[in-house]
């Protein structure tokens, strides 16, 4: 269980400092996708294709903001276990 922990609270350090890293060039990934759907839409020319296209982007962005995240919580939530198990009396 201590050994499983440990490894959830590394990759879960890692996740965080990845996400810290990443997150402002995602958001400027999913604005970078509004704006080229507003254009087309502007211009009446989008397409249920490209529209789909942008849709993917999208949530594969927001897919993988949502897996680091979920894997930095865990990684907190494992260290707290080891703490409360290091130091029964906090």
């Amino acid at each position: 269980m201590i050994d499983h922990d440990l490894d959830a609270m590394k990759q879960g350090q890692a996740a965080a400092k990845v996400l810290h890293l990443i997150d402002p060039h995602l958001t400027d990934m999913e604005r970078a996708v509004d704006t080229r759907i507003y254009g087309l839409l502007a211009k009446g020319e989008l397409t249920p294709e490209l529209a789909l296209h942008a849709w993917i982007e999208k949530s594969t962005i927001n897919k993988l903001r949502s897996k680091l995240a979920k894997v930095s919580r865990t990684g907190q939530r494992a260290a707290q276990r080891l703490e409360s198990q290091l130091n029964p009396e906090v």
